[in-house]
């Protein structure tokens, strides 16, 4: 169990060092990198084309996003449309800050 985990995070750590930039490309926040893993707010890899659609962990296919926007969106056709980002953004980063809030409320705990 335990490799596993380690396997994960190294999987996510070699995806997130392909991927230049630093916002989330769905809400358009700055993504902080030394977040940990369990922070809503954590980077991650987002898949534009999702994995269970067909989608590759190519650089072409990633996006850096925080934890909680890929969350989110799960796994929704490709958001490739600037004007419907445009108008999810300001949902997102309510979403997000409620979920930053309820963090450091639940001190450090989601």
């Amino acid at each position: 169990m335990a490799q596993a985990a380690t396997r994960g995070r190294s999987r996510r750590k070699g995806l997130l060092n392909i991927i230049p930039g630093g916002r989330c490309w769905l809400c358009g926040q700055s993504v902080n990198r030394k977040l940990p893993p369990e922070h809503p707010a954590a980077p991650s890899a987002d898949h534009v084309r999702p994995l269970s659609l067909g989608g590759t962990h190519t650089r072409r296919n990633l996006r850096l996003a925080h934890a909680f926007c890929n969350r989110y969106r799960g796994n929704a056709e490709p958001v490739v449309d600037d004007d419907y980002r445009a108008a999810l953004r300001p949902l997102l980063r309510a979403e997000v800050n409620a979920w930053l809030l309820k963090w450091a409320m639940n001190g450090g705990r989601g």
